[in-house]
């Protein structure tokens, strides 16, 4: 849809720009939330880091659903706090909402544990280099 106006013969390379772009701004949102987990853990705890990194994938998807269907974009948490607060609340209830936002959060919280899982994996085998 975005590309439709492209000549044929540049569609394959503004489509492989968007994909990497696209890539390296989830690896890079993965790798804030597990530095935020980490840190999270040292200061509250483990059982509160994971509390605080599915409800962020929570409020994402939600966050998703709000710039996709609702149509709010970043500037209007400054420009019109209150109008967006409100229409928030009111989208939290539509059955469109509730779906979306699940949805995303699962990808996500799958796609964070995936990570979560290799960078843990990679710093066990580093230390374990270590001992010989």
């Amino acid at each position: 849809m975005h590309l439709s106006h492209l000549p044929k013969h540049l569609l394959w390379f503004d489509s492989v720009g968007i994909f990497i772009t696209a890539i390296t701004g989830l690896v890079v949102g993965l790798y804030s939330m597990y530095n935020f987990q980490i840190l999270s853990k040292k200061l509250f705890g483990s059982v509160i880091a994971w509390s605080m990194v599915l409800g962020s994938a929570v409020l994402s998807g939600f966050g998703l659903y709000l710039g996709r269907f609702a149509r709010f974009n970043s500037w209007d948490l400054f420009s019109n706090p209150a109008h967006l607060i409100k229409q928030s609340l009111i989208e939290t209830s539509k059955p469109l909402a509730i779906q979306t936002t699940m949805v995303f959060s699962i990808v996500l919280i799958g796609l964070y544990l995936s990570f979560y899982n290799l960078i843990s994996f990679k710093h066990e085998n580093i230390k374990n280099a270590e001992k010989f």
